[in-house]
């Protein structure tokens, strides 16, 4: 694992219940409902769901997936609020397009992160701002101090982003078995800071 010392102080700005964090080119703020039903749209074509292997209830079909994309994101609706986990939606900082989401969210083994890329964003080596927003989220605005994330081997796209944000290998069984059932190998990481905290 990795052991950060201080990390610089977050320009990210939070209010009212709302997480901000800047990421590179990406924007990632705290999920409203339409937002969330865009997020899903994102990965729910064949290239994320290979990966992702969500139940078919959370998977967004066409034509309502294209739809929602060619729409994007609106914020309207409450903030999305779960027991144990956060949502962030992720936008361009020059367009507002949707770009992806990311999440935070207590598992038996501990927090684990998630998160893909919407499709006319993958492929631009945007994989690391969206890790990186993902322990900014964690370690500067919940207080967590460790956090894991895991990837097929596969999927050397996102073992690569997930290195640059600067994860580091740990030892774990290799075997993941998706939310679909289908079983993969993969491969686990974490990333620990050593003064975690919270926003407000």
């Amino acid at each position: 694992m990795r052991l950060l010392g201080r990390r610089r102080k977050s320009q990210d700005v939070c209010h009212g219940g709302m997480h901000i964090i800047q990421a590179g080119r990406l924007q990632f703020r705290s999920t409203t409902e339409n937002e969330m039903l865009v997020g899903l749209a994102s990965a729910s074509d064949y290239e994320a769901q290979y990966r992702l292997g969500w139940n078919a209830t959370h998977i967004v079909s066409e034509p309502r997936r294209s739809q929602l994309l060619d729409i994007g994101p609106r914020r309207r609706g409450r903030i999305m609020q779960f027991k144990d986990a956060w949502y962030l939606h992720g936008v361009d900082s020059y367009t507002g397009q949707h770009a992806g989401m990311v999440s935070v969210g207590c598992q038996p083994h501990g927090y684990e992160i998630g998160g893909w890329l919407a499709p006319a964003f993958r492929r631009h080596r945007l994989g690391s701002e969206l890790f990186g927003a993902a322990l900014t989220l964690a370690h500067e605005h919940l207080g967590i101090a460790t956090v894991v994330a895991g990837a097929e081997n596969t999927n050397t796209a996102c073992r690569r982003a997930l290195e640059t944000a600067g994860f580091v290998a740990m030892q774990r069984a290799p075997v993941h078995v998706l939310p679909n059932g289908r079983m993969v190998n993969s491969s686990w990481y974490a990333h620990t800071a050593s003064t975690p905290r919270r926003c407000s």
